[in-house]
């Protein structure tokens, strides 16, 4: 079964992925021996078919693939290690962080070792992104260090949120939601009085844009703050509905 399953990633055959289930466990570790030589769409239909399989190998396969000289498996590798249960240790994610030359692989790798509860964690995150040069991975290592609870990252990171402008509104957002800290919530005051379309929402027909001022109100919603009024999606919330929001900052 093996070997149809290798001849079928070799004719980038995408229907070999419904097997992945029903996959010899050792799977990994045979295409993993002769990864060197597939191309880039039968190595991205491997590193898919590994973590759908998600075996006891898996986690590690993924850690590898993160280097990948082609960046669409590397980015199926690092979207996927977040996913699997049979994720790679901790140390051995963040070791591999500083030599993978992809700044978007690099800063999602970050994210997933913030999601790590070990308690070398955070000194670990601290200690390999201290030579990141590239901005946006440096960014998600900031975040990834404040999801751990390091106080002065904390700090640091509610100074990018009050900082931020309209067209980085939505990145951050998530962020926010990554790191998932109510308290981190006050730095989104300066949001409020920006009026700026950041994003589209309802029907096409409508024409519709959420201002940055919406998106605040809305990220404190899913951050779980209650909130004196009844908000079950993104919308444009009126001016006194935003003032309202304004108050209730103001006091965190």
């Amino acid at each position: 079964m093996s070997e149809k399953i290798i001849s079928a990633i070799r004719g980038h055959d995408r229907t070999v992925l419904d097997q992945a289930r029903s996959a010899p466990e050792g799977i990994a570790v045979e295409i993993d021996e002769v990864i060197g030589s597939l191309d880039n769409e039968a190595r991205e239909i491997a590193t898919e078919l590994v973590a759908m399989q998600d075996s006891k190998q898996a986690g590690t396969f993924l850690l590898r693939r993160t280097a990948d000289t082609n960046v669409n498996v590397a980015t199926v590798a690092v979207e996927n290690l977040g996913k699997i249960i049979n994720k790679p240790e901790a140390n051995d994610l963040i070791a591999a962080i500083p030599e993978r030359p992809d700044a978007f692989v690099r800063g999602k790798m970050y994210l997933e070792a913030g999601n790590r509860q070990d308690e070398f964690v955070l000194d670990e995150i601290r200690r390999v992104s201290m030579d990141e040069k590239n901005n946006d991975a440096k960014l998600r290592s900031l975040a990834a260090r404040a999801k751990r609870g390091g106080r002065q990252e904390i700090s640091d990171f509610m100074e990018v949120v009050r900082r931020t402008e309209p067209d980085d509104a939505l990145d951050i957002q998530a962020l926010l939601l990554y790191i998932n800290n109510p308290k981190l919530a006050g730095a989104l005051l300066p949001w409020l009085d920006n009026k700026e379309g950041v994003m589209r929402i309802g029907s096409d027909r409508q024409n519709m844009m959420a201002s940055m001022a919406d998106v605040a109100v809305w990220t404190v919603h899913m951050l779980k703050i209650k909130l004196p009024f009844e908000t079950t999606h993104l919308r444009n919330y009126t001016p006194e509905e935003i003032e309202t929001v304004r108050k209730l900052l103001q006091t965190i």
